[in-house]
């Protein structure tokens, strides 16, 4: 008896009971082993596809600003390389520490050693360091190191140690200088051999060899250098300078300063003041206090208060 004969002796009943059963299992069978993997499949395709849509877009947009990223880049090459022609292409050391010492003599100091050390050579500039050890008051190593800092080309100055006591200060001075293609990655240079100055032991070769009787001299105003920047104040004597009124607040204390083209400024202390490098020390109530420093016969620096009084109304002092 085929399968058929024996389907046509199951009860009817049975029969539309079990065709659900078995389309059931089929579709179950069919979507476990074929529809559900295909679907996982393409939702990952769908999803790949996806981020790869975004890298692609990303790209485009970085092709897009290529030509500004390239123009951007050789604009700051261009501005390096202008930077770059501020540092000189060769330095000169005994010109160097020629002008450190004649910076020294000029601010009252006495310099114990002046010492190149190795030049230091980075991808695009050269750095040579110079050891200093000074003999002199604070205040004048203070005005020798603001006078190095503004000598033509670069300098920087650190590794600073003053001494409570003895009044010696050391230091270390570093200058600059550019280097060009065919020195680029080559290695540190030495400093010129036997090249420096330590005076232990030798004779002051600024002293004469014969000593004359002068007449004793006055102290004379230390002069700043022609090229150094000068703020406004400075740009007139102290006494051609107007003081015409003095302000105190929870802001500290003012005071207003007219020169002889009629405008007005206001200072305060440690404002710079007249032509030879005065100072504003202290705001009284009817006259500013500034200090001008001096050099004595014997190369020490000093400073000499002067009083700038408050004008009244009727131009005369308070």
């Amino acid at each position: 008896m085929g399968w058929i004969e024996r389907l046509e002796t199951i009860p009817s009943l049975y029969r539309w009971v079990m065709m659900p059963v078995i389309l059931l299992l089929a579709g179950g069978t069919y979507w476990n082993t074929v529809h559900q993997p295909r679907a996982e499949e393409l939702a990952a395709l769908q999803e790949r596809n996806a981020s790869r849509a975004q890298q692609l877009q990303r790209q485009r947009a970085i092709a897009a600003q290529v030509g500004a990223l390239e123009d951007a880049v050789a604009a700051l090459r261009t501005e390096l390389t202008q930077h770059l022609q501020f540092l000189p292409r060769q330095q000169d050391p005994p010109a160097l520490i020629r002008r450190i010492s004649d910076l020294g003599v000029r601010t009252g100091l006495r310099i114990d050693l002046l010492r190149p050390q190795n030049e230091q050579r980075n991808e695009l500039y050269a750095e040579m360091p110079v050891t200093m050890e000074l003999q002199g008051p604070y205040h004048a190593v203070g005005l020798f190191l603001d006078r190095l800092t503004a000598l033509p080309g670069l300098i920087q100055v650190n590794q600073l140690d003053m001494r409570a006591t003895g009044r010696a200060t050391q230091c270390l001075a570093t200058t600059f200088r550019y280097l060009g293609e065919d020195e680029a990655g080559v290695g540190p240079m030495a400093a010129p051999a036997g090249f420096g100055y330590d005076p232990q032991g030798r004779r002051d070769p600024m002293e004469p060899l014969v000593k004359e009787a002068l007449p004793p001299a006055t102290p004379k105003r230390v002069e700043r250098a022609p090229d150094e920047v000068r703020e406004p104040l400075e740009r007139f004597d102290l006494a051609a300078l107007k003081l015409v009124a003095i302000v105190r607040g929870g802001f500290g204390s003012k005071a207003l300063v007219k020169t002889p083209d009629g405008k007005g400024h206001y200072v305060t202390v440690g404002t710079r003041m007249g032509m030879h490098g005065g100072r504003v020390s202290e705001i009284r109530d009817q006259a500013l206090v500034i200090e001008e420093l001096y050099v004595t016969p014997g190369n020490e620096v000093i400073s000499e208060p002067l009083t700038l009084p408050l004008r009244r109304q009727d131009g005369k002092g308070g």
